[in-house]
């Protein structure tokens, strides 16, 4: 893998760290837990120039490897439940999204038709207003 590759992984592992901390922390104590962390990620690559994302991965765990060394185990468990929680919004949003957008179409369908069946109404009303002339 290129250098720029290693880059892009490291940043998302990173991001992916930044958002799991901002759930259960405010934002000034993340942003203070991962300077901290992006200078050990620096400083990890300075002394391995040649480690790979693979190498980096190993040395540093998962995001949550890296969380659980800065909070103690009931901040794990509420990040557990607030990622939990999180997606079930996600969820119960997209499900609400999709409802209004179903409802949508149906309706412009509904007035389509509808338009359609006066038009035609109209035609056959003024055919057979013709007809007894």
């Amino acid at each position: 893998m290129s250098q720029i590759n290693h880059e892009k992984l490291c940043k998302t592992y990173l991001t992916n760290v930044k958002n799991k901390l901002e759930v259960i922390l405010s934002r000034e104590q993340t942003n203070q837990i991962m300077y901290t962390i992006k200078q050990n990620v620096s400083s990890y690559f300075d002394e391995n120039p040649s480690a790979t994302f693979e190498d980096f991965k190993q040395h540093f765990g998962e995001p949550e490897d890296i969380i659980a060394c800065y909070l103690d185990e009931s901040s794990i468990q509420k990040l557990d439940t607030s990622m939990h929680k999180k997606r079930c919004f996600t969820l119960i949003a997209v499900l609400i999204s999709s409802l209004f957008i179903f409802f949508g179409i149906l309706c412009v369908i509904t007035y389509s038709k509808a338009n359609n069946a006066t038009v035609t109404y109209e035609k056959d009303i003024i055919h057979y207003e013709s007809g007894t002339k």
